[in-house]
């Protein structure tokens, strides 16, 4: 763009996805900016034509996008974590090579309001839902994120709630000046993470949330070809001990952070809740056993909480 400093660092992770890349990009390219801003775009190994339509974008906008491909995949926390460190931007904004946003006034207003508001860490913005097509959803909600004035670290409570979509996020860039201290956010998990980012930053401040509707979350349907994180970590048996596992990590991390022993019990209720469904679902030795290990890692009221759980996970999702 210019030789002035870049302001905004936009991440996308691309994987697979040459059916929508084309929308995440125009979205982010047809910004209205009166500041400098950069793409950075990594590619994890796809398969299909994603990186020639990449490859296409980087050489017609050779000031604005960064492409980085890899030769192998490394998983998206890794993906992520490395383009972060190469972030250059006071700010970072993100949007997934799946998603889009919706107004040429996203980065400005979302940048504007946290130079304005030095007291938040960061910002979201309402999210429309859309299936594989583009079309908006029937049901415009999501149960792990909580649209909040003011978001805090009580309000994540582990990652059971996050202050909004991914693409939805824009926050300060805390990597820059601390490159290579952040290493939990690949560490932690090989394919989540935005809970633990979350937990980074809520140490840090509080976010906020912009009651404007600005980006847009493609929910892919297995039918439809789901990506391959989602599948892995969807079919995998052994989901409630990785996600007991990641919540142990944040825990400490965030204990570290603030100084004060954390352990996030409802969400461990969760995780309780989500070994009797398995159960329920496929009775046999194997899922009696983590129901067993789950049990003895959620606090003791674990058990009364289940039928709300139950209702808030099956009725409400």
């Amino acid at each position: 763009m210019t030789n002035e400093a870049v302001k905004v660092s936009v991440i996308m992770l691309t994987y697979n996805q040459e059916n929508y890349v084309t929308q995440a990009l125009d979205s982010v390219l047809m910004q209205k900016t009166d500041f400098p801003f950069e793409v950075l775009v990594g590619d994890d190994g796809s398969t299909d034509g994603t990186r020639e339509i990449l490859r296409d974008y980087a050489a017609r906008y050779p000031d604005v996008i960064r492409l980085f491909l890899r030769e192998e995949n490394l998983g998206p926390t890794r993906n992520a974590y490395e383009l972060i460190c190469a972030a250059r931007g006071e700010y970072l904004a993100f949007c997934e090579g799946d998603d889009f946003w919706l107004t040429e006034d996203k980065l400005a207003v979302q940048t504007a309001f946290l130079e304005e508001h030095p007291q938040f860490i960061g910002c979201s913005c309402r999210c429309l839902l859309v299936d594989e097509g583009g079309q908006p959803l029937p049901k415009q909600t999501l149960s792990w994120v909580k649209y909040k004035d003011r978001f805090t670290l009580k309000d994540f409570s582990g990652g059971r709630y996050l202050p909004g979509q991914t693409a939805s996020i824009v926050k300060r860039n805390l990597f820059r000046a601390e490159r290579g201290q952040f290493a939990i956010l690949h560490e932690a998990d090989r394919f989540i993470s935005d809970r633990t980012s979350t937990a980074v930053y809520l140490t840090q401040g509080d976010f906020a949330c912009l009651n404007r509707c600005m980006s847009a979350y493609r929910k892919i349907t297995e039918k439809g070809g789901a990506n391959l994180t989602s599948k892995l970590y969807k079919d995998n048996e052994d989901k409630c001990r990785h996600e007991l596992a990641l919540t142990k990590r944040i825990e400490d991390y965030v204990t570290q952070a603030t100084g004060k022993p954390t352990r996030f019990r409802l969400k461990r209720c969760d995780i309780l809740t989500d070994a009797v469904i398995g159960l329920v679902r496929r009775p046999d030795g194997t899922r009696w056993k983590i129901l067993r290990e789950m049990a003895g890692q959620a606090p003791w009221y674990g058990w009364f909480y289940i039928p709300y759980a139950l209702v808030k996970k099956v009725v409400l999702r």
